[in-house]
């Protein structure tokens, strides 16, 4: 987000400023530096929610495995709906007091109350960081990544039975017996 900020604050970060209503023609394109600056914030900005969004909510649900364990599926659910509503609310004011503010203020304003909002974030998480219970990974935590891909260079010339003999793949009792597909061999 400050990368994104900076790029409407800082004027070699951006084109120069044109009037479109009055000669569109004359306004210069963006140049090679301007576009890098953009999506260099873009990219950081999707890494960065990359890293946090799928975490996020299991960081959360961890916070209430102290619970007694007949409690604790009514706290995760209300916890649960509570995440998702504020993740609705969020994104009906991202898309709509943002976009005014950014409309009517400019975009200095416009993009400096979301990049505040989440230094404000960062911040409160720091200093908060003590109160929380953090699980702790696994030492290995790529070691099962990395047996997959062993096994999938290994195997990969494996010989496959037909698919007409029975009992060769794995299936529960009385189930539909599903055999691979050879397109994803």
């Amino acid at each position: 987000m400050v990368f994104l900020w900076l790029s409407a604050m800082i004027p070699g970060a951006r084109p120069p400023p044109c009037d479109m209503r009055a000669s569109p023609e004359l306004c210069a394109p963006p140049e090679a530096r301007h576009m890098a600056w953009l999506l260099a914030g873009f990219v950081f900005l999707s890494v960065g929610a990359g890293g946090v969004r799928p975490c996020s909510m299991a960081f959360g649900a961890d916070q209430f495995s102290r619970h007694p364990k007949e409690r604790r599926s009514r706290i995760l659910q209300v916890y649960f709906n509570a995440y998702y509503g504020s993740i609705g609310v969020a994104f009906m004011v991202a898309v709509t007091v943002v976009v005014y503010v950014q409309d009517n203020l400019g975009w200095k304003v416009g993009l400096a109350v979301p990049t505040c909002l989440m230094l404000l974030s960062a911040a409160s998480f720091l200093l908060g960081s003590g109160l929380y219970i953090k699980d702790r990974g696994s030492k290995r935590m790529f070691a099962g990544i990395g047996a997959a891909v062993a096994a999938a260079v290994r195997n990969r010339r494996a010989w496959l039975p037909a698919k007409t003999e029975d009992g060769v793949y794995h299936h529960l009792k009385d189930c539909k017996l599903t055999v691979p597909t050879d397109r994803l061999r």
